[in-house]
C-alpha cells in the first residue's frame, strides 16, 4: 500500500484510487518544464499546431468537422484563440518594449493616435471577443441558421478570429526580420489584405460545404457585413 502525497489516501498501483495522481513524482527539473512546454504546443488538447495548419489550407473542412462532432484531433476554439491572441500581444507588447510603439511596425494612424495604439496592444483579446458576437450573429442569420445553432456559429467565427491571430503573428515575425536586415519599420496597414483575404476564404470554403441555394451571395453579404463591423470598430472603439 501507498499513501498519495497529494490526498494522503491509500491505494495500490501507479495511480491513486482517489485522486488519481501518480504514484511517483519526481523533481521539477529542466526536462520537465521543457516536456511540459512541447507537450502543450503539440499534443495538449489533441493537436495545436494541427489545428493551425488546418484553419490555414481548409478552414470550412476543419470547422464543420469540429461543429458536427469530429473533436478529437483539434484544439478547443475558445483556447485556440486564447493562445494565438496571447502570442500576439506579447510580441507586440516585447516590441513596443525593445524599440518602441512604432519603431517596428508603424502603426500611423490606422487607430486614430498613440494612445489609439496603445489600447489596441492591451485590450486585444477583450476586443477581439467583442468583435465576434456581432460578426457571428451575420454567420448565423444569412447562412448557419437551421442547420447549426448560434453558439455552434460562434465557434465557427473563433476559429477564425484565431487564425486571424496566428496570421498576424507571421505578420510580426516577417516585421522584425525586415527590421533587422534593412533598418526600417513596414506599416500596420500591409496586415489589413492579410486579414481581408484570409477571412473571404474562410466564409467561401465554409459555405461551399453546406447544403443552400445562393452560397456565393450569402458568402458575399457576411464578408461585406463582416468587413463593415471591424472597420466601425476600428473607428471608434480603438
Amino acid at each position: 500500500m501507498n499513501n498519495c502525497i497529494n490526498c494522503e489516501e491509500e491505494f495500490e498501483g501507479k495511480y491513486c484510487n482517489h485522486c488519481g495522481q501518480k504514484a511517483t513524482i519526481g523533481r521539477i527539473t529542466f526536462h520537465y518544464i521543457w516536456h511540459g512546454i512541447l507537450h502543450f504546443f503539440t499534443h495538449a488538447e489533441k493537436g495545436f499546431l494541427f489545428t493551425s495548419g488546418q484553419m490555414l489550407i481548409a478552414p470550412g473542412r476543419t470547422v464543420k468537422n469540429f461543429i458536427d462532432g469530429k473533436r478529437r484531433n483539434y484544439q478547443p476554439p475558445v483556447s485556440y484563440f486564447l493562445i494565438w491572441a496571447g502570442i500576439y500581444i506579447v510580441l507586440l507588447n516585447g516590441i513596443d518594449k525593445l524599440w518602441g510603439i512604432n519603431e517596428v511596425i508603424n502603426f500611423g494612424e490606422y487607430f486614430g493616435s498613440e494612445e489609439g495604439s496603445k489600447f489596441f496592444l492591451r485590450s486585444f483579446i477583450f476586443t477581439g471577443i467583442f468583435a465576434l458576437i456581432i460578426p457571428s450573429f451575420y454567420l448565423y442569420i444569412v447562412i448557419t441558421r437551421g442547420m447549426y445553432n448560434y453558439f455552434e456559429s460562434l465557434a465557427a467565427m473563433v476559429f477564425a478570429l484565431g487564425t486571424v491571430a496566428f496570421l498576424q503573428v507571421i505578420f510580426i515575425i516577417s516585421a522584425v526580420l525586415i527590421y533587422f536586415i534593412v533598418g526600417s519599420s513596414i506599416q500596420f496597414q500591409l496586415s489589413d489584405p492579410l486579414r481581408i483575404l484570409y477571412l473571404g476564404w474562410f466564409i467561401f470554403d465554409f459555405v461551399k460545404l453546406l447544403p443552400l441555394k445562393g452560397k456565393i451571395i450569402r458568402s458575399v453579404i457576411v464578408f461585406i457585413l463582416m468587413f463593415a463591423t471591424f472597420t466601425i470598430l476600428k473607428l471608434y472603439v480603438f
